[in-house]
């Protein structure tokens, strides 16, 4: 008697996009984050993480997980084209745990098995086809043993402290593809700079596969604060009940990461080595990685602009206004149709607290 043949692995597509990408201000806005700026070429974030994605995976089985406020603005990209059904909506900010279980929910009413790719709306990618290797690598992982969690890590190549890092265990699995000893979350410069010289360590990312059942299982062990209410929003997924259901009980999470909640506790983590170029366009510092910086490291993307005894600045401006620098090093200047702001790279807590202030003086149309 033959055996049954096993049920091919569907993988599905989570993208996250609801993030305010506030280091960014002035350019990102509330209606109009950084997911949906075109910062590095004629297409916005958003539209280049479909793009590529969308070369892997059919646009049946890609989702995009974001906030009410911002699905107006998603209908409004030409590139992004997708069902209202497959846009999931987060009725409060609850970081990436939340997020993700919600998304896991959904994948699991449609299909049982599904095998799900989380992935930020918001890096910079090159090298696709090395990116798609990485998918099928992951695939395979996954259906050898259902239980793992695949994270991707970019092997660094400065000391940054912008990103967490991920430590590998010594033996690999296959080459490129290693046990994750530990997790470390964004270090100071000195211990970064350890990290390089020890090696095996990895820029986490934020790129995952799992199955979807996998991570709601490990959601019930490590944080049962975010399961219970999961489970309560699954009972109701595709009853009139759902959305009176979904903002009661998503409200009741805590706001913790997926790295937190779950990736630094479990077990049957594995990492593998990014072969493609990365990058978290976090801040206006990520123009220094991502542009061309003339020779003496100024990024300068604006059409009229010069740089007269200046060193390591940023300059975005999109209209035909002459920025004249004279003299200066190491500014962000970033100068929209109604908001300036000049101020010294690298102190991306300066920009949230000017975004507090700029809230308490009543000018919160500018954000």
């Amino acid at each position: 008697m033959p055996y049954p043949q096993r049920k091919p692995i569907m993988l599905h597509v989570i993208v996250m996009a609801g993030g305010s990408g506030s280091r960014l201000w002035p350019e990102s806005r509330k209606t109009r984050p950084k997911q949906l700026l075109r910062l590095i070429d004629d297409r916005t974030l958003l539209e280049a993480t479909l793009d590529r994605i969308g070369r892997s995976v059919p646009p049946e089985r890609v989702w995009i997980s974001t906030s009410e406020a911002l699905v107006p603005a998603l209908f409004e990209e030409e590139g992004v084209e997708i069902s209202r059904d497959r846009i999931l909506c987060e009725p409060v900010p609850r970081n990436t745990a939340p997020c993700i279980g919600l998304a896991a929910l959904h994948l699991l009413h449609t299909d049982p098995d599904a095998v799900m790719l989380v992935a930020p709306a918001d890096h910079a990618i090159s090298n696709i086809p090395a990116f798609q290797d990485a998918l099928t690598q992951a695939e395979a992982l996954i259906k050898e043993d259902d239980k793992r969690l695949v994270v991707f890590g970019v092997p660094p190549i400065s000391a940054a402290t912008g990103f967490g890092y991920v430590e590998r265990e010594e033996t690999p699995i296959t080459p490129s593809v290693y046990p994750v000893r530990e997790f470390h979350e964004k270090p100071d410069a000195g211990t970064a700079q350890s990290y390089l010289d020890r090696g095996g360590f990895y820029w986490n990312a934020g790129i995952f596969v799992w199955k979807a059942q996998t991570i709601i299982d490990q959601l019930m062990i490590f944080m049962p604060e975010v399961a219970d209410p999961l489970m309560k929003i699954a009972g109701a997924i595709g009853t009139p009940e759902y959305d009176q259901i979904l903002q009661k009980e998503f409200a009741r999470m805590p706001s913790i990461s997926i790295d937190y909640a779950v990736l630094e506790k479990a077990e049957h983590r594995v990492l593998i080595e990014a072969q493609f170029d990365w990058d978290d366009v976090g801040s206006w510092d990520s123009l220094e990685r991502l542009g061309r910086p003339d020779e003496n490291g100024n990024v300068l993307v604006a059409e009229r602009c010069m740089a007269l005894d200046s060193r390591g600045n940023i300059v975005q401006c999109r209209d035909k206004k002459v920025i004249a620098l004279s003299g200066v090093d190491d500014l962000v200047i970033v100068d929209t149709n109604d908001a300036l702001l000049i101020a010294r790279r690298g102190d991306d807590d300066s920009i949230r607290k000017l975004i507090g202030l700029i809230e308490d003086q009543g000018w919160g149309d500018v954000l």
